[in-house]
């Protein structure tokens, strides 16, 4: 079986929120009206590790799965980010459990097999013809393993301030695999377009706080 790293820098952060990708289920805290169908093979991860990238971190387009607030991109074109690194999960999962996830983050009704080879080869690879449409070479892990995420074609503009719950949901998985404190979540997302010019670390705080949002805070 052909294994790959699998890098999310948005709600897939959270543990909880991308077993729903695999399992299928209602995403913890987004919209109880959506249920993800789940992976062809729901098994766990085999590993999971904190990962950095120089590709901009940007929220941007209305997610009706997220209460039309903004959605986390990385900038396919750019990986020398002014703003900081982006932090991601990488999770260790099949090949085609990938290929599941990209279908289900486009909202497909059938995946499409991704062609590692090219992908190495050409370092991105248009799968879909919708907004999370491109695979994303980042790098390779330590085991040699590519590093793979998905991302939009070109960057969506203007940019848009996600939800709180999506927001939330990012901070409980930075709170996981990195251990931060809120104070270091609040002092990431103010560094991203999208967030930096609306919110200050008191409002943020303040809003991220609100009774049910963040458990592990």
């Amino acid at each position: 079986m052909t294994y790959l790293w699998y890098a999310a820098f948005g709600s897939n952060l959270s543990t909880d929120r991308f077993a729903t990708y695999l399992e299928g289920g209602r995403p913890p805290l987004g919209d109880h009206d959506h249920v993800e169908s789940g992976a062809r093979d729901p098994s766990a991860p085999t590993g999971s590790l904190p990962y950095a990238t120089m590709h901009e971190l940007y929220f941007a387009h209305r997610s009706r799965r997220w209460g039309g607030g903004g959605v986390a991109f990385l900038d396919a074109r750019v990986s020398d980010a002014t703003a900081g690194p982006t932090l991601c999960r990488i999770y260790r999962i099949a090949l085609e459990q990938f290929e599941d996830v990209h279908r289900q983050e486009n909202g497909a009704r059938e995946h499409r097999p991704l062609d590692l080879d090219a992908l190495m080869a050409h370092g991105q690879l248009v799968q879909y013809d919708r907004l999370y449409g491109l695979a994303l070479l980042l790098g390779f892990g330590d085991d040699g393993l590519p590093v793979v995420t998905i991302t939009a074609r070109s960057r969506p503009t203007p940019p848009v301030l996600p939800d709180m719950r999506y927001l939330a949901t990012i901070a409980v998985g930075l709170q996981e695999s990195m251990a931060m404190t809120l104070d270091d979540v609040i002092d990431y997302l103010l560094t991203k377009e999208g967030v930096r010019d609306i919110h200050t670390p008191r409002s943020l705080a303040a809003a991220l706080s609100e009774p049910g949002l963040l458990p592990n805070l």
